[in-house]
């Protein structure tokens, strides 16, 4: 499943990429993201947990950055396991960066996304309207505390 969209961050595009290079600062405006740990400057891991009908999944996920374009693009893998509903997931995807005013950043994500496990039937139907909801949430989160920290 592909998932893509985009948000606006209301800050320019170094200081969005700065904050995207940064796993502690991602996961704290990530909704349902906690407890990460950065491992080196290519991988971190996060327990995330993530909300899908009547499931709620618990998800140990490593994260591992592929490619960087700095201030650009950014690309990664992301894999998750929840034992406890026996369910995975791994995404693999791309963050555009592109200024659209001086202190606006259009976040362009294209993500492909492999489920697997007991959550398939409720992941395939749900799974692009959580993603949409999670992105705006996160974009209104990074907007937040870019804002915050330059006041």
């Amino acid at each position: 499943m592909t998932i893509r969209g985009d948000f606006l961050v209301v800050a320019n595009a170094q200081q969005v990429w700065t904050f995207l290079n940064n796993p502690r600062a991602v996961g704290s405006c990530l909704p349902g993201c906690d407890a990460v740990e950065v491992q080196d400057a290519q991988h971190a891991r996060a327990m995330c947990e993530m909300h899908l009908g009547p499931i709620v999944a618990r998800f140990l996920c490593s994260v591992t950055i592929t490619g960087l374009e700095p201030p650009r693009r950014l690309q990664g893998v992301v894999d998750g396991y929840d034992a406890s509903i026996r369910s995975g997931f791994k995404a693999t995807g791309t963050l555009t960066l592109e200024p659209t005013a001086p202190n606006v950043t259009r976040v362009t994500y294209d993500v492909d996304v492999q489920i697997r496990g007991r959550i398939v039937p409720f992941a395939d139907r749900l799974l692009p309207f959580v993603a949409k909801r999670l992105a705006g949430e996160f974009g209104e989160n990074v907007s937040r505390t870019l804002k915050e920290r330059a006041a």
